[in-house]
This record gives structure tokens, sequence and C-alpha cells, in this order.
């Protein structure tokens, strides 16, 4: 075991993955966060759950003075999802509070894989294709805290937010002894507590039911939180509601091992769709957090579409925006819902935190060239931006011959099965070019009118068929 890990640490290293972000400690005085309790979020429904249900304890460790938060994340697909996104913006919402939040990305627990929300074993990948999700992963938690920082929080504040940290427990994973590890620590767990979690339960009574390694899992999440106890004196672990089994765990190990110590664990909703399904990997679908996966034009619009029901509850949960402040938004949005005055704040202010500045100006581009035949956004965009917003489309590359007509240009397209089709449906008006409706089949293309200067052309036949046309030197 010892001699895998050493050799899938030193791959980490190999690819430079940075660790620790920064070990630099935050000081404060008592005036800068002047409310530093956790559960004030309660109030947006970001925490469903605290274990143990203590309020007075969790209370006095809230004035007792800045805290270390962690929240895990394994390397089990190339990129985080909006699932991930929440508790990532919950570690966000503890540094607001002048808490210290840790990031820990478990490449060694992902060798030995999550039960929890599945119901067959899961898919054990190869170290390689770890150590690149880790490395992306990791760059997906520092974007978002950076663009928190710079987008977000700096519109209405000076403080200096206390820094993150991102580790990864494969680090005191590697020269850990199998049998000293079991001797010492999972001597303290009791099989009957381990079986009566419920991602257990409902493994062990489904058809594959679960294999010793899945169910070993909750022992190396609950000495993680223990690792960092000892060494960040790391109070709080935050997760999923799907992780409130893994969490008991933890505080059972830490309270054998130090029984004077006071640690709580704090669970999360469970995103779903309006039908109650789980959106996630598992699920087969995830909004994901990485542009190559799913582009900030699709990340917007997600969001954008999200129902009058539901958007005042996405606004509470994935936004900083004071409570007061989406009061009035919903106020207004009730009053004229078809100006969707609320999605649109939704979808502008989790892009911003995802996909930065850049992010949201191409969302917006990609929005106003797609729903609002606008030449001029169509003309800016890139050609990735425009794939990405008129995704499924059909694609050619054709050379502008001389005084082409738009007839022509139809066919060579392949918008219309026949020259007698293409006549007929352009004559009755259903036929746009960047967002013009065009009329006359033999009217010859004008460069910066039918060709953009970007060298495409947007051509719709009728409401829903898009063809892309990339014209070539």
């Amino acid at each position: 075991m010892n001699k895998n890990l050493k050799i899938f640490n030193k791959l980490l290293t190999d690819t430079r993955i940075k660790i620790f972000v920064s070990c630099v400690r935050f000081n404060s005085t008592k005036n800068d966060f002047e409310n530093r309790n956790i559960l004030k979020e309660k109030n947006r429904g970001l925490i469903v759950g605290i274990f143990p249900n203590k309020s007075d304890q969790f209370d006095k460790l809230m004035s007792s003075g800045p805290q270390s938060v962690y929240c895990g994340f394994d390397p089990t697909a190339s990129s985080l999802h909006i699932g991930n996104l929440l508790a990532i913006i919950m570690l966000i919402h503890c540094q607001r509070r002048g808490h210290n939040p840790l990031a820990l990305i478990g490449s060694a627990t992902a060798l030995i894989g999550d039960p929890s929300g599945k119901t067959y074993d899961r898919m054990i990948l190869d170290s390689s294709e770890i150590v690149s999700n880790s490395n992306r992963i990791q760059k997906n938690i520092l974007k978002i805290f950076q663009n928190h920082e710079k987008y977000i929080w700096q519109r209405n504040n000076q403080i200096a937010l206390p820094k993150l940290k991102v580790l990864n427990n494969i680090k005191w994973y590697e020269n850990m002894n199998v049998i000293k590890f079991m001797s010492m620590y999972a001597k303290h767990l009791r099989m009957g507590d381990l079986l009566s979690r419920k991602q257990i339960e409902t493994r062990i009574n489904s058809k594959e039911g679960i294999n010793y390694t899945e169910f070993s899992y909750q022992l190396f999440q609950a000495y993680d939180w223990y690792h960092l106890l000892n060494t960040y004196n790391c109070t709080i672990q935050i997760g999923g509601n799907d992780q409130t089994g893994n969490i008991k765990t933890g505080h059972e190990l830490i309270s054998k091992l130090k029984p004077d110590k006071r640690i709580f664990g704090l669970t999360l909703p469970i995103i779903t769709s309006e039908k109650g399904d789980k959106l996630g990997k598992s699920a087969g679908n995830a909004v994901w957090l990485e542009e190559d996966m799913f582009s900030a034009f699709d990340f917007y619009q997600f969001f954008f579409n999200t129902s009058d029901q539901m958007v005042e509850t996405y606004l509470k949960l994935f936004t900083f925006l004071p409570t007061n402040e989406i009061e009035d938004i919903m106020l207004k949005h009730r009053k004229s819902p078809e100006k969707f005055l609320a999605q649109r704040k939704l979808a502008s202010e989790l892009t911003i935190l995802v996909h930065g500045e850049t992010g949201l100006d191409s969302a917006i581009k990609c929005t106003n060239a797609f729903f609002h035949s606008d030449r001029e956004s169509l003309a800016r965009m890139t050609e990735n931006e425009i794939e990405s917003a008129f995704k499924g489309a059909s694609t050619v590359a054709l050379t502008m011959a001389p005084e082409m007509s738009v007839l022509e240009c139809a066919v060579e397209a392949k918008c219309f099965r026949s020259i007698e089709d293409a006549t007929s449906i352009i004559k009755a008006g259903g036929f746009r070019i960047n967002g013009t409706l065009v009329t006359n089949p033999q009217e010859a293309l004008v460069y910066g009118q039918h060709i953009l200067s970007n060298n495409i052309t947007v051509i719709r036949v009728g409401k829903k068929n898009y063809y892309l046309i990339k014209w070539m030197a």
C-alpha cells in the first residue's frame, strides 16, 4: 500500500500540484468580523443539520475566535459541479465570517470510493487520472475563491479575508503503516454504529451489496478530520446531507481520541431538479464548473432558466446577496415577472463567481446573439462562443464566390432539400441571416451584413433550425 501511495504522490509532485496555497495564518481583530456564528446561514437555507445538535456549545465555539472549517472533494471527475459549488459557497461564507477555510482534495480516498449515493461499486480510477482530476479540481476551487474576493467581496469590503488552504490527503497516507493505522484508529469505531449509517444500510440492502473497501471509506474520512484537527485545529466539517454518516463517524473517532475537544459537523442541502432528482455526476445530469465541460453560456442559461418557484431559494443558496436585497429583487420580480429580474441577477452573480468577469461577458454576448438577434453581439463573438451558443447547429466551411446570392449561400450550406424549397421559404419570411429577416433569394451577400467581421454567418430557418457558415479566406 505504502509503495503505491508513494508512487502516486510522486505523480502529484511531478505535475506540480501546489498542495499548500497559503500557510499564512490570518490574524484579525475582534471588530473585523462582528458576527462569526456560521449558524446564521440557516436563514438562507444553507444549513440543514448540525451534529451534535448542541447549538449553545456551538455558539460558545464561535465566540471563542476564528475556527478552521473544512470540506472534502474527491477527484472522481475532471470537474466539480453545482452540488460541490454549494459546499464551496458555504466555505466562503465561513471565510466571510472570519474563519479559516480548508479545502481537502481526497486523492487517497478517491482510490477507495465513497459509497454515499451509489447502489453499486464505484469504478476505481487509475493514478494518472486522479492526478489530472486533482489538478483541475484545485484550479476550480482556487478560481472560485479568487473570483469571489475580486468581484464580490471587494464590492463593499476592504477587510482582508482569511487565506484559503488547499490540502491533499495523499500527504498523510503515503507513509502510513496499514497495521498501525488499523490498530490505532479502527479499534475505536463500533460495527453497530458503522452498519447503521444510511449509506451503508442502503448499499447492504442493494442487489450488489457493498465491498469492504467502500465500507471502510468512513474510517478514512474520519481520520482526515482527526488529522486536520491535530494539524490545523479544524473543529468544523461541512458536507452535503448525504455525508451525515461519514461526518458522524469522524465525530465519534475524535470523541474517543480527544474527548475534551468540541467539534461539529454541518450538513448542507442536496441540490435537486424541480422534479426532486439529484443533480450530479452520479445522476448523469451534472452542471459542471469547468468551462471546457459546460460553457459559461450554458452555465448562465441553466440558472437564467430557473423557475419562479425556485429562484428565491437559489438566490439565498448560491449568491452572497444580503437577504434584504434578495427580498427587494423578488418584490420587483413579482411585479414584472416577464423581465426575469431575479433569474438575471441569479445567473449573473453565479457566472461571475464561477467563470469570472470574462466568462460573464461572454455568456451575455452569447445570450444577446442567440435570443435577441443582435448582429453586433454576433460579430464580437469568438468561434468557440458561437459554437457554444449554437450547439447542435449544422456547420459548414464555404469559400465566398463573387456576387454570391442568399439563395446560393443557403443551398451551399445545405439549409434546404431543394432550390424550390429554398426559394419558397425565403420568400415566405422563414429565413434569417445573422438575426435579420431576408426575403429576397437573389440578394447579394455583403461583408459586414451577411458575413460578419469574424468570418461567420449564422442562418436560421423557421424558429429552431440553425446553420453556421465559416468563411474560408
